[in-house]
């Protein structure tokens, strides 16, 4: 998603605050949901990979494994992106 494409799902009051015709605000408020989504990403895929793991005698191992090791090659990207997202966007988004 674009700040562009982002900006129009931001309710109308939000964007009638003089704030908002800022740039540097509408930027950071676009950062901080994005941060927020791969922290979502993250803890989804975290969930799953246990989950997998829960069932693995159901489903068998043929089943669980792969989609272990897919789930976790997704956690260890994520463990990556978000810090640099972070920093790149100027530290810890609160």
């Amino acid at each position: 998603m674009t700040l562009a494409e982002w900006e129009t799902t931001v309710p109308l009051p939000m964007r009638r605050d003089a704030l908002w015709r800022m740039e540097a605000y509408r930027l950071a408020c676009f950062v901080k949901d994005r941060v927020r989504f791969y922290e979502y990403a993250l803890g989804s895929a975290r969930e799953a990979r246990h989950r997998y793991f829960g069932t693995r005698r159901v489903i068998g191992e043929s089943e669980a494994l792969p989609a272990i090791e897919s789930l976790d090659s997704i956690v260890r990207l994520l463990l990556v992106v978000i810090p640099q997202e972070r920093a790149r966007n100027g530290g810890p988004l609160q």
